[in-house]
């Protein structure tokens, strides 16, 4: 990866957005070091509520297996290990192991038809 350092954050909120009446997104507000940072949101991915390529889900989920929790609201106050490049988040990781979420590389394996949580 680009220059980057892995680093522990605490997930302090999951927000969900609607952008346009028509298009969803969520993000991840992730505290490091007392500095907040989003991972996901408007300029990662907005999804159409219907669709074949549904980003907006496939990041929840993936947010909610890394963090071991069936709830959005359960992911607050987790510690995760994070990839942070200067002033973004590129990926999480659970605390305890190494399975990593990378949407930006999982959502181009999505669009060309793979199972991204598979690879």
């Amino acid at each position: 990866m680009e220059d980057s350092i892995v680093t522990t954050g605490e997930i302090i909120g999951v927000d969900i957005y609607l952008i346009e009446n028509e298009y969803l997104s969520a993000a991840l507000k992730i505290e490091i070091n007392g500095d907040v940072f989003l991972f996901g949101g408007r300029d990662l991915f907005a999804s159409p509520a219907t669709g074949e390529v549904n980003f907006f889900g496939q990041f929840l989920l993936r947010c909610l297996q890394v963090t071991g929790v069936d709830k959005a609201s359960e992911m607050v106050e987790k510690l995760i290990k994070v990839r942070l490049n200067e002033s973004y988040i590129s990926g999480i990781c659970a605390a305890h192991n190494d399975y990593w979420f990378y949407p930006g590389q999982d959502f181009v394996l999505i669009e060309k038809g793979t199972n991204a949580a598979n690879e």
